[in-house]
Formats: structure tokens, C-alpha cells, sequence
């Protein structure tokens, strides 16, 4: 992977500024600069048998010292990682479906799934500070399902100090030792791997809902037929 940059000013003109896009507040529009002077952060990703891919990013960090392109570029293709974490809260904590019934609740749940989201990664982070290893190569899930296997003998050395903290750090070096294998310039397309299941969607209540009479047809339309012989 190969980084440049070079700095370029961007102009708009008087016609486009005075009118307000819609979401913009109408004062932080017009306090915007009519010039601005951007950073343009060339990538070039070049991998033996495969087309060299080219990327150009635009940010406002124009100091090259501090923030260097090759430091950029690095961030930027960290950017899969935030999708990452929205699976692990969702998917692998099971957050997918919200079982409470009040807006009340609702928030309540949401803090607790977030709470234990944190509470993990601080356990992660924990483990990777003691065994001198890479935070980003830790597995979420699999600390996760440590932690579940663990859970039951912390609890039961509870009134013993000296095993619950032996068992602790036996837990913090199985979470440092199982790391997520390298995959460098690995393609991450967005797409769903698993199709959903072919039943009737269940649109209004229970006691309304009628069950389509053939089985076959599970709520999808009927396809018309063309009479050959008219």
C-alpha cells in the first residue's frame, strides 16, 4: 500500500451558497467559508495478480507531520472494523430483536447491552495490556463464550480470593491467546450470506392474520397466467 497527498483549495460559488440544502441550519450555512483548503490522501493498493486499486480521500487535517498519508490511509481501510462492532452488539450479544414493550424499557435495554458491550471490551483490553498483544486481533465472540465458560468458577471461588483471581488471570490469558488470523486486502463485500426463510411476514396482529391456503404460496403473489389458446 502506497500514500500520497498534496493539498488542493476547494471554491464554491455565490449562487450555490446562497441557497440552503435541506437539513443544513440556515446560520451555520451562512457561516460557512466561501474557500476551504482540503487535503487529498492518494492510496494505492497493489497485490501480485490482481488490478492496483486506487483511492482518494478528502479531509481537512492538512498538517502532513502530524498526520502522515501512509497514518490516513491505515485508518481508512480500519473503517470495516466499526461494522464489526455493530455485529458483535447486535448479532453475537443478540440485540437483533428487543423483547420489551415500553419506550421505557426499550432504553433500559439498550443501556444494558451496551453497558456489557463496554464491560467486554474493557476485559479485552485488560488482557491484551497484560500479554502484550494486539487489541484489533482479540476475538469479540470468543471472548464472549471465555467469559461464559469462566463465569461459573469465579462465582463459586467467591469467598476465596487467591482462586478467583488465579482463575481470573487463567481467563484473561485463554481471551490474549485466541487472536483473529490475519487477513490482509481481504474483500468484504455487503451482502447477507444466509437467505431468510420463505414463511408468511407476520404484518398485523395474531389474532387477524390469516394463514395462506396453499403452502406452497407462503404470502408471495400469485403469477399470472397467459391463456395460449385465446
Amino acid at each position: 500500500m502506497k500514500a500520497e497527498s498534496w493539498l488542493s483549495l476547494l471554491s464554491t460559488s455565490a449562487q450555490a451558497m446562497s441557497s440552503c440544502p435541506k437539513g443544513w441550519d440556515v446560520d451555520h450555512w451562512a457561516s460557512l467559508p466561501a474557500t476551504m483548503m482540503l487535503r487529498i490522501v492518494r492510496i494505492r493498493i497493489e497485490v501480485k495478480g490482481f488490478r492496483v486499486r486506487q483511492y482518494d480521500l478528502v479531509t481537512t487535517l492538512l498538517d502532513e507531520q502530524t498526520y502522515s498519508a501512509d497514518d490516513l490511509a491505515e485508518l481508512y481501510f480500519r473503517r470495516w472494523a466499526v461494522e464489526l462492532f455493530f455485529r458483535h452488539i447486535k448479532t453475537t450479544m443478540g440485540m437483533e430483536m428487543l423483547r420489551c414493550k415500553t419506550p421505557k424499557m426499550v432504553r433500559k435495554e439498550l443501556r444494558m447491552f451496551i453497558i456489557a458491550h463496554n464491560l467486554i471490551r474493557s476485559l479485552m483490553q485488560e488482557a491484551a495490556s497484560l500479554y502484550l498483544c494486539d487489541l484489533t486481533r482479540l476475538s469479540f465472540k470468543g471472548t464472549v463464550d471465555t467469559l461464559r465458560q469462566f463465569s461459573y468458577a469465579i462465582y463459586a471461588a467467591k469467598d476465596a480470593p487467591r482462586t478467583r483471581a488465579r482463575i481470573f488471570d487463567e481467563m484473561l490469558l485463554v481471551i490474549a491467546s485466541e487472536k483473529v488470523p490475519l487477513r490482509e486486502n481481504r474483500s468484504e463485500p455487503r451482502a447477507l450470506k444466509k437467505r431468510p426463510k420463505p414463511f408468511q411476514r407476520l404484518m398485523c396482529h395474531r389474532s387477524k392474520f390469516k394463514v395462506s391456503k396453499s403452502r406452497k404460496n407462503k404470502g408471495k403473489a400469485k403469477k399470472k397466467t397467459v391463456d395460449k389458446a385465446a
